[in-house]
């Protein structure tokens, strides 16, 4: 699997960190604007908001439990490691919220 994490700022100061997971087949570069595009759909004012790719690369099998790694040559980002993967694991849970 490969993962994205976007960050959105709104006003200039930090709002979101999301994480997004998606298969291998799929090129960063080209999920980062679907993704980026999808949210900026949700404010009905687009105004004040900003979305880039903060970090990418790619989540280790089960074995490894599941451990972001790597890079995304399309993005020119690389992964945080265990940051990366603390939030990938718990997003559900609202940790990618920066309010």
């Amino acid at each position: 699997m490969k993962y994205i994490v976007c960050r959105v700022r709104k006003h200039r100061k930090i709002f979101l960190d999301i994480p997004v997971v998606f298969p291998d087949l799929l090129v960063h570069a080209v999920m980062f604007e679907h993704v980026r595009n999808a949210l900026l759909a949700q404010w009905p004012s687009r105004q004040g908001y900003s979305i880039r790719p903060l970090s990418a690369g790619s989540i280790a099998s089960i074995e490894n439990f599941g451990e972001c790694h790597g890079e995304s040559e399309s993005l020119g980002v690389k992964s945080r490691g265990k940051l990366d993967t603390e939030l990938v694991r718990m997003a559900d849970y609202g940790s990618c919220m920066r309010f």
